[in-house]
């Protein structure tokens, strides 16, 4: 079994983990749910469980990690051992634990991260090493928005018992915190504003609300819990709340919420300003916010951080997971399988792989084609010699030989996507979207680029094998240089510039696929249009007449549906225009007229890939707020 990495957050509201073995990372599941409540059970006889038992009683580990004294470090250590034990039994299952990196809150200082160390160890978990909770948030967030070197970013984790705003830079490095400021700004002030507004018992409100001696920690929780489950999107409007028997329930509306929730939120806001001048920097220099914590969607402070502070708050892919998944960006290996390698383990299909050979195999036959023609028709002449323009235009079509070279462009740009897809899809298996965005960009960059190299390198053996004299010079690369170059510059910039657009990101590669059908109908067209033109080029006992004849005319009409198919997107449109040119095409044919009909497919060729561009471009724009 493969050696694994664990990420795991510790932290007042829960612990989360996630598992790295072999370029893959998994969520530790606890039942249902990515989050272990911090939560333990002493025994009668002192030993400590993780699990619920119903004669145990049971522990806050958060708050005793928080409240402990030095005395009761031991209590402590073993308590939160039996919490990281219980993760390390459910990672063992994905694979052995070669290394342990522990997210902690920023506030923690020395003597608490000292017991979290002595609790892994006594876990049987690897000596861990430690981050910060906002550097590994914050790492994980630009795995889906990049953030320059220089930059600042605001990380504000809102939880249930616990708050703290961080502000950090990005340098060459990683992360810099610049300053913490803990808030009270919690979910549990939330909740106390709204329980001194509800409409309930006497009784019950003592017990809830503790003003007398009768308060009942156990009914204290049951309502604490209906409130959390009611208003945790922060988007009712009207609900009622179950309160424990014999109790009816409570009615409670969206202004009791709003008038419970606004002072809070007036304190995040506030503590973030805070933060922003403890750290003494440009405002502008703040990339955005990155928002978490479980109380962050009760708060609703996205609004108020952009208009009183000016900050846009950023996406953060999976945020209950985002510490886990951010330490491990800081300490796993950052050179999983290369683009090969990843094509090896996806398995790539007989699909895939037409896409690309198919291209080349007719492209390369064709070129054969041609050049045969030319070499068998025109007189031989020694190397250094030359041909007039006219003699090679009347054997040999240019355009074919630069539809040839353009199938090389393409193919070797369908290889380029065909590995950024699956840089994509790495991602998106792995959570971490975003996270090779510009690797994928580059794939596809250097593949167009190469294939733009090869449709070069076709035109110089046209003009090392004809174009020799001055008319004729240059003649072959501009032809095939000219075929390639809208398609690969194209490729080039939107694997360079598409990453850097969270809206299409990681899809971008997925608009990008040219259909082969088109290059096989063009390709075929063309070699038969080129057989009535210059013969076949081997003995055969078919009559030159019907190949000129049959050849010619069914040739131009499979260019015309080619263009078609290239032009049109819906089917009933494709349809109707590749009956129209496809017809059309037999109808006109000459010579000239089924050349100009090859030109038309490289045309529209052209046309296909900037309007991929353009939708592209139209696509990754911003959207204006409504």
């Amino acid at each position: 079994m493969d050696s694994a990495t664990l990420a795991v957050n510790v932290g007042m509201e829960g612990i989360s983990a996630i598992v790295a073995v072999s370029g893959r990372r998994i969520p530790v599941l606890f039942g249902n749910s990515t989050t272990l409540p911090p939560q333990a059970w002493v025994l009668d006889h002192g030993a400590i469980s993780a699990t619920a038992v119903e004669e145990g009683t049971m522990v806050d580990v958060g708050q005793l990690l928080a409240t402990a004294s030095p005395d009761h470090s031991s209590h402590v250590i073993e308590a939160l051992s039996a919490l990281l034990a219980l993760v390390g039994a459910r990672a063992r299952d994905t694979a052995a634990v070669g290394l342990l990196v522990l997210a902690l809150p920023e506030q923690w200082g020395p003597r608490r991260r000292t017991l979290v160390r002595q609790a892994a160890e006594q876990a049987g978990l690897p000596t861990p090493i430690v981050v910060g909770t906002a550097e590994a948030t914050a790492a994980h967030a630009a795995t889906a928005t990049p953030i320059e070197v220089g930059s600042s970013l605001l990380v504000c984790d809102f939880g249930d018992r616990a708050s703290s705003v961080t502000l950090l830079a990005r340098v060459a490095t990683g992360w810099q915190a610049l300053a913490t400021i803990p808030s009270q700004a919690i979910g549990a002030a939330i909740d106390e504003g709204i329980l001194a507004g509800l409409d309930f018992d006497d009784n019950l409100r003592e017990q809830v609300i503790g003003a007398g001696t009768t308060d009942d920690p156990q009914v204290r929780a049951q309502v604490l819990a209906a409130v959390r489950a009611t208003t945790g999107t922060g988007s009712v409007s009207r609900a009622a709340i179950l309160l424990p028997e014999p109790y009816p329930p409570a009615v409670i509306t969206g202004m009791q919420i709003e008038a419970a929730t606004t002072p809070v939120r007036g304190m995040a806001i506030e503590t973030a300003r805070r933060a922003i001048e403890a750290a003494d920097i440009e405002p502008d220099s703040i990339a955005g916010a990155v928002v978490t914590g479980t109380a962050a969607a009760r708060l609703g402070i996205s609004t108020g951080l952009t208009q009183e502070l000016g900050l846009s708050p950023l996406p953060v892919p999976s945020p209950e997971l985002a510490a886990a998944n951010g330490a491990l960006t800081l300490h796993v290996d950052q050179g999983p399988p290369d683009t090969l390698g990843l094509l090896r383990a996806r398995q790539i299909g007989l699909r895939h792989l037409g896409a690309v050979l198919t291209p080349m195999i007719l492209g390369s036959v064709l070129l054969l084609q041609t050049v045969t023609d030319a070499r068998r028709l025109l007189p031989s002449l020694p190397f250094g010699g030359s041909y007039h323009p006219n003699e090679l235009n009347a054997y040999l079509s240019i355009n074919a030989y630069a539809l040839a070279a353009l199938c090389a462009a393409l193919s070797l740009i369908a290889g380029g996507r065909i590995g950024a897809a699956v840089w994509t899809r790495y991602d998106h298996e792995n959570d971490t979207p975003g996270r090779h965005s510009r690797r994928a960009g580059r794939t596809l960059a250097a593949a167009a680029a190469l294939g733009l190299a090869m449709a070069a390198m076709f035109g110089l053996l046209g003009e090392t094998l004809f174009g020799t004299s001055d008319p004729t010079s240059g003649m072959f690369l501009r032809a095939t240089v000219l075929a390639a170059l809208a398609p690969a510059l194209l490729s080039v910039g939107i694997g360079f510039l598409a990453p850097y657009s969270t809206r299409i990101r990681d899809v971008w590669a997925d608009h990008l696929h040219y259909p082969a059908t088109p290059v096989i109908l063009a390709v075929i067209g063309t070699m038969a249009t080129q057989a009535a033109a210059a013969g076949l080029p081997w003995l055969t006992v078919v009559d030159y007449a019907y190949v000129d004849v049959f050849g010619g005319r069914i040739g131009t009409g499979l260019l015309g549906i080619a263009v078609a198919l290239t032009l049109a997107h819906s089917r009933l449109t494709r349809l109707g225009l590749a009956a129209v040119l496809g017809v059309g095409g037999a109808l006109v044919y000459s010579i000239n007229n089924a050349r100009l009909f090859t030109f038309a497919y490289l045309a529209a060729v052209v046309l296909w890939w900037t309007a991929r561009a353009i939708r592209l471009a139209i696509a990754a724009a911003p959207r204006p707020a409504v």
